[in-house]
């Protein structure tokens, strides 16, 4: 079995609000992480946002090790309280 976390795309607003480790607080602060770290440059794990007010979202992949741990457990708690025990 595979897991992954239950959402695959953030917006910086929504990075900025997750708590995650390793990651800025702010939305301001997400951006400029994402500019530090040429983001924008892994096609693959960065698309621009459809709808109003566009911007961009960027893949869980995409996060420090710590987050990505940090969402890996939260969806191996889910899937253990969803299935019972993980084989």
């Amino acid at each position: 079995m595979t897991l992954t976390p239950a959402q695959e795309w953030w917006t910086p607003a929504q990075i900025a609000e997750s708590g995650l480790p390793d990651l800025p607080a702010t939305p301001r602060g997400v951006l400029a992480k994402a500019e530090r770290e040429n983001w924008r440059g892994a096609t693959k794990f960065a698309r621009r946002r459809d709808g109003k007010g566009g911007g961009w979202e960027y893949s869980w992949k995409l996060f420090p090790n710590a987050a990505q741990r940090a969402l890996i457990r939260q969806a191996v708690a889910e899937a253990v309280q969803l299935h019972g025990q993980l084989r």
